[in-house]
């Protein structure tokens, strides 16, 4: 996931009917291919020639464990090579009620 030099989007949104809040990051990198989508959140899953990537292919994989511990989704999703990502974090709101002073 890497804008690769061109501008990131960040966005937004609390669903409090829904019970969640969601954020959005998009980029217009390298994009993705559907076969890559279904693999992108495993463990040392690395897109492309692993020549001219760095890292080990974990960091989506351990976000994606630690936003599921908490009841919580995350996806990614792009509409083709050269067209960007939008990942997706969804996380529960919280049941719990302010206390009475």
């Amino acid at each position: 996931f890497s804008a690769e030099g061109g501008s990131v989007d960040i966005s937004s949104e609390v669903d409090v009917s829904g019970g969640y809040a969601e954020i959005c990051i998009k980029d217009e990198g390298k994009g993705a291919t559907a076969e890559q989508l279904e693999h992108i959140l495993e463990p040392f899953f690395v897109m492309g020639s692993r020549h001219h990537e760095e890292g080990f292919g974990l960091s989506l994989a351990m976000a994606r464990v630690m936003i599921e511990q908490v009841d919580g989704q995350l996806w990614a999703q792009s509409p083709g090579p050269g067209q960007g990502f939008t990942l997706h974090i969804r996380l529960p709101l919280s049941d719990m009620q302010a206390p009475r002073a």
